[in-house]
């Protein structure tokens, strides 16, 4: 919040608010708490208070000011509001409908509005993160956008919200922490903004952190993908990046530039059925294809064998094909993992089909 050593503290009646000067050179404001919440459950954070004639912003909502409030229904965030802090709104049961953050809120603290009975929010467009835990256990969050200039989802950041049904947010997202939709087994849709190499950049900390773990329809703009083409400059896939992704099928083609498949990248997506790896791979980490039992066709142009991980236990051996460059035929005979499977033919037999 702030370093600064806080000011006494200040009662305004006409807001039914409690505040702390927290810079009064600046003259900003902290909302400590309020004690007691109007009637109609209703509270606005005002844009500034006067003080011995003097206007002062709001800036700041303290930590913990609410938390546990049984009587909270609705919030108005005043335009001046550039916090909000850790365990704010905790626990406020009866906080429900949409919460509108002013655009210039730049920080919210971790668990800030976990527990509330919120249904959406809008705004906050110059928040970098999502703490952790901030909207944990809000059941009745039905669809979310993830601001667009969010970098980073913390951890448990959606975890419990039980009715989730749609997601959408950007490319500025690079990082999901663990557990960020653990829970969310409602989740229907995916809705994201960016392209298929802004997707294979971002970070997925466990598989429950990407929505893709519960979320059967996946949108990459306005289409709905079926099959998946790794386009050039892109050298790796993240783990977990398409994690029970069931609406990949068909076939993917994971391009030249390609030299790493994160651990699980494709776990659980068993309607692919061609896989098409460049001549690049070098590495396929633990388990990237482990439920991919619908696989029937590898075909892999590099000459080395690229290392496998963990053998392809859920690829059928008696079902799968792999094409290999002709020379390097008895190399993948011969090597880990890829001498399961029985039936090896050059690429140009492939290529000629």
């Amino acid at each position: 919040m702030t370093d600064e050593k806080p000011q006494k503290q200040i009662q305004d009646d006409k807001q039914a608010l409690d505040f702390q000067v927290i810079d009064k050179s600046l003259r900003k404001l902290c909302v400590q708490r309020s004690p007691k919440i109007p009637d109609d459950g209703k509270l606005a954070i005002p844009d500034s208070i006067t003080i011995h004639n003097i206007a002062h912003e709001v800036t700041q909502i303290a930590d913990g000011a609410f938390r546990y409030d049984t009587q909270l229904q609705q919030v108005i965030f005043g335009q001046k509001l550039r916090q909000i802090g850790a365990n704010a709104f905790e626990g406020c049961m009866l906080l429900g409908g949409t919460l509108h953050f002013p655009k210039n809120l730049e920080y919210m603290g971790e668990d800030a509005f976990a527990g509330t009975s919120i249904s959406s929010f809008e705004g906050g467009d110059k928040l970098s993160e999502l703490a952790d835990g901030v909207f944990a256990d809000c059941t009745k969050l039905t669809s979310i956008i993830i601001p667009a200039n969010i970098s980073k989802v913390g951890f448990g950041a959606f975890n419990g919200c039980t009715k989730l049904t749609k997601v959408q947010f950007g490319p500025n997202v690079d990082r999901f922490c663990e557990a960020s939709f653990y829970g969310c087994k409602r989740l229907e849709e995916l809705h994201y903004t960016g392209t298929i190499a802004d997707w294979c950049r971002i970070t997925f900390d466990t598989p429950d952190a990407n929505p893709l773990y519960h979320a059967p329809a996946f949108y990459i703009g306005n289409t709905k993908p079926k099959q998946l083409a790794i386009p050039a400059g892109i050298t790796e896939i993240h783990d977990y990046a398409f994690y029970n992704c069931l609406q990949l099928a068909d076939e993917i083609r994971l391009g030249n530039d390609l030299t790493n498949i994160g651990r699980q990248a494709f776990h659980g997506c068993r309607n692919i059925k061609t896989v098409h790896i460049g001549k690049n791979v070098r590495k396929i980490n633990h388990l990237a294809f482990e439920g991919c039992d619908g696989i029937i066709c590898i075909t892999c142009e590099n000459e080395e064998p690229p290392f496998v991980a963990v053998p392809f236990r859920t690829i059928h051996p008696g079902k799968c094909a792999l094409y290999v460059p002709e020379e390097s035929i008895d190399k993948y005979r011969n090597a880990t993992a890829w001498n399961m499977l029985q039936d090896i033919f050059p690429l140009s037999d492939n290529m000629a089909q």
